[in-house]
């Protein structure tokens, strides 16, 4: 089967597409190939140098927990799925309308025109992309389009968007776990690559932009590129039950901590923790670090 795509486009690449079959022609995009399970970014990433301030954690309520540095008056969203922050003092809280509210000092920028799954942050904190129901990625604010799931003609059920330490890029994760990396994003494999089975949850990258962290259905994490295992749920010595939701990651060291659909905040490695809304009686849906 032929697929025609734009004569401008500058690298094309037709590769397995990790878990959706043969066939996919993927524009600007790196996804599978090689023994080493990894491609390099089209630009060497660069290395994170901020620390870990403080971090947000989202409740199924629309309301919005500050920890750390982290601040910013808390506006109520219903429906809400995911959270991203705008800086110390500003966030954005996605609904699955895909209508976007800002809280705290975050500037209004714009709504998805689909339902949608998660919104990133732009490193500047001046913009965000939006990942709707069926893969397609929406610009607002300094955010710029490195390509979707929809204009590279792959499917799949989007789960999360991770931007790339310099912002030229991205990841998408879908709930089977294979990875689709876009701009400077490098594919370093995914679950489908090394046969595992199981729902992902969240993604988060290493300090140098090479490598990331899985999240795992029941609290495992999966690591790829240069990510270094610190733990999970499997190896710590007091059992979890509740699902694992979201991961946070560290970007001045290999470090990570995951969020629980209770509240707990667990950290392996570097990670500092600034506390939780465990014990609260409140459904956590997604948190996100404030760092500076």
């Amino acid at each position: 089967m032929s697929q025609h795509l734009d004569p401008t486009v500058s690298r094309r690449s037709l590769m397995r597409f990790a878990g959706l079959g043969v066939g996919a022609v993927i524009v600007g995009t790196r996804l599978g190939g090689g023994a080493a399970g990894a491609s390099a970014p089209t630009s060497p990433p660069r290395a994170g140098s901020k620390a870990v301030l403080g971090y947000r954690i989202l409740t199924s309520d629309g309301t919005v927990t500050n920890f750390g540095a982290a601040s910013g008056t808390s506006s109520v969203a219903p429906s809400p799925v995911a959270i991203a922050s705008a800086g110390a003092t500003g966030y954005w809280v996605l609904r699955s309308t895909g209508a976007v509210v800002a809280g705290g000092t975050a500037p209004v920028l714009g709504n998805a025109t689909a339902t949608a799954v998660d919104l990133a942050a732009t490193p500047s904190g001046a913009g965000y992309w939006l990942l709707t129901g069926n893969g397609a990625v929406q610009c607002f604010g300094d955010a710029v389009f490195h390509g979707d799931l929809p204009s590279s003609h792959l499917s799949g059920t989007p789960r999360r968007l991770l931007p790339t330490v310099s912002g030229l890029g991205y990841w998408i994760v879908t709930k089977n776990g294979a990875v689709a990396a876009f701009g400077d994003a490098g594919w370093y494999g995914d679950f489908p690559s090394i046969s595992k089975i199981t729902v992902a949850r969240d993604l988060a990258t290493t300090p140098s932009g090479r490598g990331y962290w899985i999240l795992g259905n029941g609290g495992t994490v999966n690591k790829f590129g240069d990510a270094v295992f610190k733990g999970s749920f499997h190896n710590h010595p007091q059992p979890w039950v509740k699902p694992a939701i979201a991961i946070m990651a560290n970007p001045a060291a290999q470090g990570y901590a995951v969020l629980t659909s209770d509240g707990d905040v667990v950290a392996w490695g570097t990670m500092p923790t600034f506390g939780s809304i465990g014990g609260q009686g409140k459904t956590a849906i997604d948190a996100v670090t404030v760092v500076g």
